[in-house]
């Protein structure tokens, strides 16, 4: 599989100091409800700083920051920018197939950014433009050049256009959960954190996407999940909808249908109903069911990720019918107490249409099958014209 890799460099100029940095990195922490932890065991979460005298950044790695949604990170570099006086640049590469880097400065209004290999599925949209790193790099042509190879790994333009950066790829290609090699591990600083013990949890019922099959499509004939988790209090009252056009004449219909989680799973019926809206669909209410409370983020992460799998609701299901339909089945988790609080679930939604899911969906399984020794453990191709 390819590499995934997501850091922040802060440019020296002269004037920073790895305390300011860290400073930052601080402020930053206490403004999203975290305090200082005296250990790992205790922390919710780290800053990694890494730094070496010879090169021309400091670059940080955590586990508290996210860069998969690009539009997200002018909010986080854009006021360290305006703090530090000096440029910051975002760095984030998407297994492989797609690499972005994004250059901010709040002083000079700089917004560089470049995107190598393809973005296809991952619903970015931005343009590389060139000229706006002119003043940034070392050796424009160059860098220009770079930009314009095609890669089969995106992850190798950081080698090439080092120079141009003067940004090692020690550091460029760095990633909180590859901190640990030897090279890396005696250049880098580890700052921890921990939640504050009165940090608001949310008030009210809520579920949330659980992230174990939230990119698998339904196929008929063929065993189903959709999971959610808590975010709330613990409620009490459960209701799951399957929606979609194929609910009005019977074009879909499910059996076997069971609600539980990895440890046990009991049968469940559904009743066709149709909704205040207008809309059908098969539904399953129970007054009863004890809905878990949230896990809280102060724990540690592995801690958390085992609670979570612990408590997360499933239903899982066989889907029959009509197959052009089947990526419209949506399935939704309302929590009785506070029905805003649901979670909706239809696969192709996070991809922004269904030709986006197929391209990523055939990409993806094109990579299992060629590691995977046994192809009936892998899905089916998809076909565009197969769907209404």
């Amino acid at each position: 599989m390819g590499s995934w890799i997501s850091n922040i460099s802060i440019r020296k100029n002269g004037n920073i100091s790895m305390d300011d940095v860290a400073g930052y990195l601080s402020q930053m922490a206490s403004e999203r409800q975290y305090e200082p932890a005296a250990s790992e065991e205790e922390a919710d979460g780290a800053f990694a700083i890494i730094a070496d005298e010879n090169a021309q950044w400091f670059t940080i790695c955590s586990d508290l920051i996210s860069l998969e949604d690009p539009e997200l990170f002018p909010e986080i570099a854009t006021p360290m920018s305006a703090r530090l006086h000096t440029d910051v640049l975002g760095i984030a590469c998407f297994d492989s197939d797609y690499l972005y880097l994004n250059l901010i400065n709040a002083e000079d209004q700089t917004d560089a950014w470049i995107g190598i290999g393809s973005a296809a599925g991952l619903g970015i949209k931005r343009r590389s433009g060139l000229k706006a790193w002119k003043k940034k790099v070392a050796d424009f042509p160059a860098f220009s050049a770079c930009a314009k190879q095609a890669y089969i790994c995106t992850e190798e333009f950081l080698v090439d256009a080092e120079p141009c950066l003067g940004l090692p790829t020690l550091q460029s290609a760095a990633s909180f959960e590859y901190l640990k090699d030897p090279e890396r591990k005696e250049k880098t600083t580890y700052y921890y954190f921990k939640q504050r013990d009165d940090a608001q949890d949310r008030k009210s019922a809520q579920f949330a996407l659980y992230c174990m099959h939230v990119g698998l499509p339904c196929l008929v004939e063929r065993e189903s999940d959709v999971s959610v988790i808590s975010e709330g209090p613990e409620s009490k009252g459960l209701s799951i909808y399957f929606l979609g056009p194929y609910v009005e004449k019977d074009e879909i219909t499910f059996s076997n249908v069971r609600l539980g989680n990895w440890r046990a799973f009991a049968p469940i019926e559904l009743t066709k109903e149709q909704l205040p809206d207008g809309q059908w669909a098969y539904a399953y209410h129970d007054p009863e069911f004890k809905i878990p409370p949230m896990v809280p983020n102060r724990l540690r992460k592995e801690k958390r990720a085992h609670l979570e799998m612990e408590q997360h609701i499933t239903v899982r299901f066989v889907p029959h019918g009509n197959s052009r339909q089947t990526l419209d089945i949506t399935v939704v988790f309302v929590p009785d107490q506070n029905p805003s609080g649901q979670a909706s679930w239809t696969v192709w939604h996070p991809w922004g249409s269904k030709k986006a899911f197929i391209e990523f969906h055939n990409k993806l399984w094109k990579r299992v099958r060629a590691i995977e020794e046994r192809p009936e453990n892998c899905l089916p191709f998809l076909r565009e014209e197969d769907f209404d």
